[in-house]
């Protein structure tokens, strides 16, 4: 998630700086346009996209989770009983959650294991805004404060964006070096 912001920011920041040259209105309206530029392939992307075997059984719709999980299987390597036994375990699962979820609130999500669960999920979109990822949006204004010309200070807030999507790339290689180091529980 952490690089979609950063290429989504290296992206506007690139469009920015293309448009510095121009000399009129459209300096500053190219960069809103572009933005819209994402909506029909995405808007594509979701129509055309199969729904989902879990979503089907949450609907009742067995038969078709069925044939959505045999359309997303190798039919040499899964029989038509595991696809059954699939659906059968998203139905299960299906019934435990609506167990589960009987008669909880909001804040059950503050309260004993899902605590530690929304911990985890507030620190982690927290980290993108605490690593300084707000500043990223003034590094301009600042540069610029400091004497450096507009079209230098557009090249190194290209920079600092890349090295956001660099920083996060080599953060997986952290990652997957403490995995291998650290004892399971």
């Amino acid at each position: 998630m952490n690089l979609c912001w950063g290429v989504g920011i290296l992206l506007s920041s690139g469009v920015v700086k293309a448009c510095l040259p121009i000399a009129s209105d459209w300096s500053w309206r190219i960069p809103f346009i572009v933005q819209w530029v994402w909506i029909p392939p995405l808007f594509a992307i979701v129509w055309f996209a199969p729904p989902s075997p879990w979503w089907l059984v949450r609907k009742g719709r067995f038969e078709e989770a069925k044939q959505a999980v045999r359309r997303l299987t190798n039919p040499d390597l899964v029989s038509e009983t595991e696809c059954s036994n699939s659906v059968a375990m998203m139905q299960h699962t299906t019934e435990l959650e609506i167990q589960a979820a009987f008669g909880t609130s909001y804040i059950d999500c503050f309260r004993g294991i899902d605590r530690r669960r929304t911990e985890i999920v507030m620190m982690t979109f927290a980290m993108q805004l605490l690593s300084g990822q707000n500043l990223i949006g003034q590094g301009i204004q600042f540069l610029q404060t400091a004497g450096i010309s507009t079209d230098l200070s557009f090249s190194l807030n290209m920079v600092l964006n890349s090295m956001f999507v660099i920083g996060t790339i080599c953060s997986w290689g952290c990652k997957s070096k403490l995995l291998t180091i650290m004892p399971r529980r």
